[in-house]
């Protein structure tokens, strides 16, 4: 991706259309859902870049922005070849640093999804029973804890394994 620009566009597409489409399945009272929807998928997606950088460099894929590893003095063939410099730890501090934005402003949001959604689904079985209704808690401060360890672990040196989300965690 050439810049930020493009990857948060990127990003949009992955990530966040997911959870718009969620909010739309499960409904929701304030429209201000669709923004958390659209920041937090921002996030989650700009932390699995940075915790799949060694993982996609072995497939010979970049996720970072051109534009940063330039700004950063950081090569393609640096991060392809796995060699975290203190040059990459910056660059990935930006990337970071976005990360958190869309995390902040996901969690400033969050109390609208907290409400009792007004529509109720009808599932057709029987005599039309109604689905209890779901309720979305965010849970933003799991994610930034991801991006914390990821952090931890890129700062003691073991960049070369990979960063792994316990099972419990993924559930």
């Amino acid at each position: 991706y050439p810049d930020y620009a493009t990857l948060e566009r990127y990003c949009y597409h992955v990530a966040s259309v997911v959870g718009l489409l969620s909010v739309e399945i499960f409904g929701y009272r304030d429209p201000r859902c669709r923004d958390y929807a659209v920041a937090l998928g921002k996030a989650l997606q700009f932390t699995n870049i940075l915790r799949d950088v060694g993982n996609d460099a072995a497939r010979g894929r970049i996720y970072l922005p051109l534009a940063e590893l330039h700004r950063h003095q950081v090569t393609e063939a640096e991060i392809l070849n796995g060699e975290f410099s203190p040059r990459f730890r910056k660059l990935a501090q930006t990337t970071a640093s976005r990360a958190r934005h869309h995390y902040a402003r996901a969690r400033a949001i969050s109390r609208c999804c907290n409400q009792p959604h007004q529509r109720q689904r009808r599932h057709r079985r029987g005599k039309n029973q109604v689905l209890p209704r779901l309720q979305i808690q965010p849970d933003v401060d799991r994610h930034l804890g991801q991006l914390r360890k990821l952090y931890r672990i890129n700062h003691s040196g073991s960049h070369g394994r990979p960063f792994k989300i316990s099972r419990v965690w993924q559930i």
